[in-house]
């Protein structure tokens, strides 16, 4: 099946992106060591994408959600460029692994509307708790944004300048060793991990934002715990998601379709899915118009023609593509 193509709806729109490891194995598994390293990533990508702004993300064994908004898709692909390569890199690293890590390319997701906006955040902060591993949000040992979102903690992590490890040995002389290798916490470079404060709390105080994050993660503890007892479960636990053997194929994975869009309203899921409909058969047209050398391959805005650059917005809404106007 051909992959859809990347789109991005008129008005205000966020996104959901999410990616899985190759065989779903547990090549993301936690650590402080590895956590660190994550939020290093993270961070740093942000700062080589200030145009980026991050709500919510939280990282599970083998797959990571990420909500944040952008200007552009180019801000997206350039984004996720930065962070999947680097995030590559270190789980290999710091597992072992000398396969790929991604089973696929990045899933981006647009989220239509703030109801459906808040029915993401919740679910995202469920990890761990929904798949019965362990009780609270908080008892998660992989890297997320709880910390800042509960308590206004700082997220930061490190980033391993490696280049500078390995290449560039220590100056000789002075008699300190000279051309001896930098050891490696010479070469770390520590980032932070800015939270955008989500939209519908954004007008609250921080306080106030804090305790409804607070209300909302205690919510869906209290729903964990009856389905543990109605279900007379009990759940897995931190400590064993920590065992787990990161090259280990799962007897289990959770395989389904990423949906086109997220929406809590019939009418704007209608009104994506004709503009979708108008802008893949555009984009279509146009790219098939390009290989035949025929003159007149208008391809619409906010799309990734083959082998051109990135076609942002040109002026108004392209002819056939109905605006969206999600609340």
């Amino acid at each position: 099946m051909a992959r859809p193509l990347r789109y991005r709806p008129d008005g205000q729109v966020w996104f959901e992106i999410t990616n899985r490891t190759i065989q779903g194995r547990p090549l993301l598994r936690a650590s402080r060591e590895f956590n660190r390293l994550v939020l290093g990533a993270l961070g740093r990508a942000l700062s080589q994408l200030p145009s980026v702004a991050i709500y919510i993300f939280a990282f599970a064994s083998n797959h990571f959600h990420i909500i944040l908004s952008v200007p552009t898709l180019a801000d997206i692909s350039r984004f996720m460029n930065r962070f999947d390569s680097s995030l590559a890199r270190i789980a290999c690293r710091h597992h072992g692994w000398r396969d790929r890590l991604w089973a696929d390319r990045f899933h981006s997701i647009p989220i239509l509307d703030q109801d459906a906006l808040a029915a993401r955040v919740r679910y995202i902060l469920s990890h761990g708790c929904k798949e019965g591993l362990v009780l609270r949000p908080e008892d998660w040992p992989g890297a997320s944004c709880l910390p800042a979102l509960l308590h206004g903690e700082k997220l930061t992590g490190v980033w391993i300048d490696h280049t500078a490890l390995h290449r560039k040995p220590r100056p000789a002389g002075n008699g300190d060793g000279g051309g001896a290798a930098l050891a490696t916490e010479e070469v770390e470079i520590e980032y932070e991990v800015p939270l955008t404060p989500l939209p519908f709390w954004a007008e609250l105080p921080v306080a106030e934002r804090q305790e409804k994050a607070r209300a909302l993660v205690a919510d869906i503890e209290a729903e964990t715990r009856k389905r543990h007892a109605r279900l007379g479960t009990h759940p897995l636990g931190a400590p064993r998601v920590l065992a787990q053997e990161p090259h280990q194929v799962p007897l289990e994975v959770k395989r389904r379709r990423a949906p086109a869009c997220h929406t809590s309203r019939p009418e704007l899921l209608r009104a994506f899915r004709q503009a979708y409909r108008a802008f893949a058969a555009m984009f279509r047209e146009a790219s098939r118009r390009l290989r035949a050398g025929e003159p007149g391959a208008v391809f619409p805005e906010h799309c990734f023609p083959p082998a051109l650059d990135y076609l942002g917005s040109l002026g108004p809404p392209a002819p056939g593509l109905p605006a969206l106007s999600p609340a």
